[in-house]
């Protein structure tokens, strides 16, 4: 699945080249599946999105991060994940082996093409869901790693319509609300970064993933986030952003794919 929203964003760039020649429009294929039913978030959308700084936080590595505060009351980190540590002090395992990586029901961290110099900055690390999943809390101590509502208020929040919201594997989720989300500009997105604003300060950048047989597919395309919740005993559900759209897709993704993380204050 990820790889389609990869391939719709490059042909999202080739219909964009050829607009002057022709005006069709290639449809963009979905696919569906039943969605898991979940109460919808109560806070009306605000008329006017705010986003204000927070107090940020800081790791047990000594990361520290910016945060932003929204107007329904959620503080999110304005940073990609960093930590090698649990807020317990216990150390996450980095693998950097594509068999063990492929073979983990643990949890583990790697960077990008398992170079820590070129990506670990602005892109943070990229942990599997047992990551996430773990008692031992991935995020700082009065953090967490946001469940599949936090992202739906999130969502709702930035002017998704409530029945969209337990949509599920389908691309075409929401409107403009994925762009509002974005780094705005091609410093980090080489696929045309269609739709960004930026709107709330989140900064995502396009940390790219690792799949679960650990090939490192993506970057500076499109970006991935997991949300605590499993979906069934192989996946779990995440969240994606692509370059070529401004759509937020809430993806069921394998345990063992790497993505990043964001943490929102409990």
């Amino acid at each position: 699945m990820k790889k389609l929203i990869y391939f719709t964003s490059i042909a999202l760039i080739i219909l964009s080249s050829c607009s002057k020649e022709s005006n069709d429009v290639a449809p963009i294929p979905t696919l569906t599946t039943t969605p898991t039913p979940s109460p919808s978030p109560s806070p009306s959308p605000s008329p006017s999105i705010v986003s204000n700084p927070g107090n940020g936080v800081t790791d047990l590595d000594g990361n520290s991060y910016p945060s932003i505060v929204l107007g329904n009351g959620q503080e999110w980190m304005g940073e990609n994940l960093k930590t090698t540590k649990y807020s317990n002090g216990d150390s996450i395992p980095e693998i950097t082996n594509g068999g063990q990586w492929s073979g983990l029901a643990t949890g583990a961290y790697c960077w990008y093409n398992n170079d820590s110099a070129s990506y670990e900055t602005p892109y943070g690390k990229l942990y599997n869901w047992f990551t996430v999943a773990d008692s031992r809390n991935a995020c700082p101590t009065g953090w967490r790693v946001p469940s599949d509502d936090d992202w739906k208020m999130l969502e709702y929040y930035l002017g998704m319509d409530s029945v969209e919201l337990d949509s599920i594997n389908i691309m075409t989720r929401g409107t403009d609300e994925g762009g509002k989300l974005k780094e705005t500009g091609s410093t980090h997105w080489s696929i045309t970064n269609i739709g960004a604003t930026n709107e709330i300060n989140f900064t995502a950048v396009p940390a790219g993933y690792r799949d679960v047989t650990s090939s490192f597919n993506v970057i500076n395309g499109a970006t991935w986030f997991w949300s605590s919740n499993a979906f069934d005993t192989q996946n779990a559900i995440s969240r994606a952003l692509p370059g070529g759209g401004t759509e937020i897709t809430r993806w069921t993704d394998d345990k063992g794919e790497g993505y990043s993380v964001r943490c929102i204050k409990n």
